[in-house]
């Protein structure tokens, strides 16, 4: 399991699913795993976790993955995910927006309200002003 963010609401099964699978390896960067003995309790976690850095990637077979650091798109942690073969990128909340669930509105209005509030406050909040 790539983990790309861990804001509960959209982490909420991991643990779930880590004490469903317990083979299953849990894919995150250091601090991915800094925080995630704060929300969850994974069983063996030191020996499951598989950690990755900036440029990293890892062969799923046919498909790739390339890892890069987004810190402070939302979270501290955030990162994304390329996938070299199909050529996907797998944003975390970088692109998302409010009412997500709405298909029938226009995306641009709702996305960029999105970023402002979320991204741009986050970033507000880490930077002091002299």
């Amino acid at each position: 399991m790539v983990i790309s963010h861990l804001e509960p609401d959209h982490a909420y099964n991991i643990e779930l699913l880590a004490k469903k699978y317990p083979d299953m390896k849990l894919i995150g960067n250091e601090k991915t795993f800094a925080f995630l003995p704060q929300f969850f309790d994974i069983p063996n976690l030191d020996s499951r976790k598989v950690v990755v850095k900036e440029g990293d990637e890892i062969s799923l077979g046919k498909h790739t993955l390339q890892f890069f650091m987004a810190p402070m798109v939302h979270w501290p942690e955030v990162m994304v995910e390329y996938e070299k073969t199909e050529k996907i990128l797998f944003s975390a909340d970088g692109f998302g927006k409010f009412g997500a669930l709405d298909t029938e509105e226009p995306w641009d209005c709702e996305a960029r309200r999105y970023y402002f509030n979320i991204v741009r406050e986050i970033w507000y909040s880490s930077t002091s002003f002299a």
